[in-house]
């Protein structure tokens, strides 16, 4: 439960998220609530999808991989439910995913929302390195695709934070 919340204030991003929690415990102050109360007030506060996306990840069973791939200048993100068991289950969420990249001195991060049918972002330059879940914030598995994992790992001293690091060595072993 912790590591969605997370996941959403970071995407959020922690003033619009801080925001959202003063809606909710304004409006319902010395009163009863219910779950949806707070990805309402948390909506209401941002203009995101906020109860969508909760109730998809309190209500479903399990997290998504998120497989991440180079096509012309673009870069796609894909999903698919981990279970290591079973190929076809066709379980999506609408996920929250931070997205960096680098190349030279510049910089970007993205937040975007990954649906049932994908995302695509433009790729900041031709050599840029793609940190698919910048930060770690997301609870997500994360699948490079052969070239963009050599460039995250060929750079991941000094592109990849610490949890960044982490976070690639974990997927690696989950895939195995």
């Amino acid at each position: 439960g912790g590591a969605v919340l997370r996941m959403l204030e970071q995407w959020l991003g922690a003033d619009r998220f801080r925001d959202g929690i003063r809606r909710y415990l304004g409006k319902h102050a010395y009163g009863n609530t219910e779950t949806h109360d707070l990805w309402d007030a948390l909506e209401e506060e941002t203009g995101e999808p906020v109860r969508r996306i909760m109730d998809a990840w309190i209500f479903q069973p399990g997290y998504p991989a998120i497989s991440v791939s180079l096509e012309g200048g673009r870069v796609r993100f894909t999903q698919r439910r981990f279970i290591p068991s079973s190929d076809d289950d066709e379980t999506t969420w609408p996920v929250p995913l931070m997205v960096r990249q680098v190349s030279g001195g510049e910089e970007r991060v993205d937040r975007i929302l990954i649906e049932a049918d994908g995302a695509e972002l433009e790729l900041l330059a031709p050599d840029a390195v793609v940190v698919a879940n910048a930060d770690s914030a997301s609870f997500v598995r994360v699948w490079y695709d052969d070239e963009l994992r050599s460039r995250v790992v060929a750079r991941a001293m000094d592109v990849l934070s610490p949890i960044e690091r982490y976070s690639l060595v974990d997927d690696a072993w989950a895939a195995v």
